[in-house]
């Protein structure tokens, strides 16, 4: 059995027409079979590869150039591996991304991470139908082999997710998201500081959102509401966000040690920390559209989605700042 968004069938990757390429600012981590098939890739082409890739503490991957691009991605913004060796020889990582899988028993879930740009293209598009679909005779297996699940444990998490999907997000809801901002500023603040920096575009969140704390006036409540106001599509927005999170950490709460007794509490308050630093970002950015005469639009909401998603998903232990599993 598997589940996944509806529109998650629709995506294919724009490789060099990419605004935002994945191939640049991220070392490319290489499974082992991968790194030790470019071992032996014959002719110039495989000394190349080996003369890219790097190993430390037991994992290989390619170092990025002097530039912050993959040493294979080339001025087209293509792959040179893709080009010469062929799809089914790149690494699991760039084969999967930005698919994400997961599971637990006879359960999985595949999903697109809002760090690619066309992903969220689709995302926030309102013409995508957005809601979950599930395949019962779908799925690879793999988590069943890898660990057996307590049945009666995982259909009660997915039925307490699956409540919390069916759950409309209204302007009630978003009027709650300001009030719980204004109210958790100082800690968000210290998580956004706390985060291991994977992209440097995040040192400038974090400079921005600072400033805005500092120099406005009146309460995030206000900002909220008129930032809500002013933009129709930001309840459709943050509906699917809370959406995406809730699904996509869910199903961590199943290897948690208190999963019978609070299942899902480690992906609640994560997806609450995310919507809110996802809002304190637009009204940061909705300051800026107001000075210059401008409304925040849909790619303004892409583009913060895409940096949140890229600093805060593709860690660990920046999942685990905001699980509240680890101290900031």
């Amino acid at each position: 059995m598997i589940t996944y968004p509806s529109f998650y069938p629709q995506f294919r990757c724009i490789a060099g027409d990419c605004p935002d390429t994945c191939c640049r600012g991220w070392d490319v981590e290489l499974d082992e079979e991968t790194y030790y098939s470019y071992l032996v890739a014959k002719g110039p082409f495989g000394e190349r590869l080996r003369g890219s890739m790097a190993e430390e503490d037991g994992c290989f991957f390619f170092p990025l150039t002097d530039r912050g691009r993959c040493p294979f991605l080339n001025a087209q913004d293509l792959c040179d591996i893709y080009t010469e060796l062929g799809p089914e020889r790149l690494c699991r990582t760039c084969r999967e991304y930005p698919r994400s899988f997961a599971g637990a028993g006879r359960y999985e879930q595949a999903d697109l991470s809002l760090s690619c740009p066309e992903a969220g293209r689709l995302f926030f598009d309102p013409a995508t139908d957005v809601s979950f679909v599930t395949d019962p005779d779908g799925g690879t297996g793999e988590f069943a082999g890898r660990s057996p699940a307590d049945e009666t444990s995982l259909n009660a998490l997915l039925a307490e997710r699956d409540r919390l999907l069916a759950e409309p997000f209204g302007e009630a809801d978003a009027a709650r998201l300001a009030e719980d901002l204004q109210a958790n500023l100082p800690e968000l603040r210290t998580e956004m500081q706390a985060f291991r920096l994977l992209d440097e575009r995040w040192t400038a969140v974090r400079a921005e959102t600072d400033a805005w704390q500092s120099r406005r006036n009146g309460s995030v409540a206000a900002d909220a509401a008129a930032f809500f106001a002013e933009t129709p599509e930001a309840l459709l927005w943050f509906a699917r966000l809370r959406d995406y999170f809730l699904f996509r950490y869910a199903i961590d709460g199943f290897y948690e040690e208190d999963r019978d007794q609070n299942p899902l509490r480690s992906a609640k308050r994560l997806t609450s920390h995310s919507l809110q630093i996802l809002l304190l970002m637009c009204l940061t950015r909705r300051e800026h559209r107001v000075s210059a005469g401008e409304p925040f639009a849909r790619s303004d909401m892409e583009e913060l989605a895409r940096l949140y998603s890229r600093e805060a998903e593709h860690a660990d232990e920046n999942l685990q700042i905001l699980k509240k599993t680890v101290s900031p």
